[in-house]
């Protein structure tokens, strides 16, 4: 007498082979990407100068500027971006005018730099934080604790090097320059769950 197989039966046979193809699957992402999940480390040099100009009615007038340079490891320490030329990114802050780094993880990370307040603004994928220190601690979405992300060390603002006429050395070296410094910012997120747009 022949045996009707149930569907339950039938997806019991099945269920071996799916579960080889999946862990297939997971092995080719694995080996297909050039980079180590785990905890990714985005290095930011952030020059801040002010420069003058004259308007029209002879006025003396001075902006701003921002400029970052960006480098990003993975999980392994190896570096992921390539270097920028010429080194930098100019940015204001706003929405439209962001400085982005791109690597090889599959989205950029965004930086934003806020002069009102003197801090950064970071967004990756669904995760943003900033570097605003005149917060109250419960307030700050970057914390203090290196277990958890994301987590952000903080230099201090430096002047730039000035040549013995008390000129900046290049590239801040234009004769309208009133100021300039730099300072460093080392925050490390999470990139161990990413998702690919498809």
């Amino acid at each position: 007498m022949a045996l009707n197989s149930s569907p339950i039966s039938s997806l019991r046979l099945l269920l071996p082979f799916l579960l080889l193809l999946r862990l297939a699957a997971s092995i080719r992402i694995c080996v297909d990407q050039d980079w180590v999940p785990g905890t990714c480390v985005i290095t930011v040099t952030w020059s801040q100068f002010e420069t003058s100009t004259f308007n029209h009615h002879d006025d003396r007038e001075s902006t701003i500027y921002d400029d970052l340079y960006g480098t990003i490891i993975d999980g392994n320490g190896t570096q992921l971006t390539d270097t920028w030329t010429p080194g930098y990114q100019r940015c204001n802050g706003a929405a439209d005018n962001q400085c982005i780094v791109n690597s090889k993880l599959p989205d950029p990370v965004r930086l934003s730099p806020q002069q009102q307040h003197d801090y950064l603004q970071f967004y990756f994928q669904d995760q943003a934080w900033h570097t605003r220190t005149d917060l109250p601690a419960d307030q700050r979405n970057y914390v203090t604790d290196k277990e958890t992300f994301p987590y952000c060390e903080l230099a201090e603002w430096v002047e730039r090097p000035k040549d013995e006429k008390g000129r900046y050395l290049p590239p801040f070296n234009a004769e309208n320059m009133l100021h300039a410094k730099s300072r460093d910012i080392k925050c490390q997120f999470d990139c161990r769950t990413l998702y690919y747009k498809g």
